[in-house]
């Protein structure tokens, strides 16, 4: 079991293949879709995920203001923004509402994998009680005992040596 990611985005065939790519993944889980900010914040009281992958633009409730109430109820502690939008001056107000950043809607995997998983690093930061930086030291030291280059191959030799 992985960490847990709620998905949110008004478009089925969005969520189908963020659940595809990130599903395969064996240290996250996608625990649900919602198809409208209102129905992420209800999901989110009774799946509690570690991550929810928010569109900006939904109906009902839209992203910004499902951040605001995630973040303001407590109900999850990173919130990545899924947008369109390349203009970083835009999406300023979604961090400003809570989100730990964004991504692309035209990112490939890897970098939906990564974005995600940095969003998850911050979370392991917060709840450790250290510096982003600190768990970058600690990932490029895990890196350099494996003799791998970037995480992906670090899991796969960790698989290989039994650890995972």
């Amino acid at each position: 079991m992985g960490r847990r990611i709620l998905i949110a985005n008004d478009d089925w065939l969005t969520r189908a293949g963020l659940r595809l790519i990130l599903g395969q993944e064996a240290d996250l889980e996608v625990v649900g879709e919602a198809r409208d900010g209102r129905e992420a914040v209800d999901l989110a009281r009774t799946l509690q995920p570690d991550l929810v992958l928010m569109d900006l633009r939904m109906p009902s409730m839209d992203g910004l203001q499902a951040t605001r109430a995630l973040k303001r109820d407590g109900l999850v502690r990173s919130v990545l923004i899924l947008s369109m939008v390349e203009d970083p001056d835009l999406l300023l107000e979604p961090v400003r509402a809570g989100a730990v950043g964004y991504v692309l809607k035209t990112a490939d995997e890897a970098e939906l994998r990564f974005a995600v998983r940095q969003a998850l690093n911050r979370e392991i930061a917060a709840e450790l009680s250290i510096t982003q930086h600190t768990v970058k030291v600690h990932v490029e030291h895990i890196l350099a005992k494996l003799q791998v280059s970037h995480r992906t191959q670090a899991a796969v030799r960790g698989m290989e040596l039994g650890y995972l």
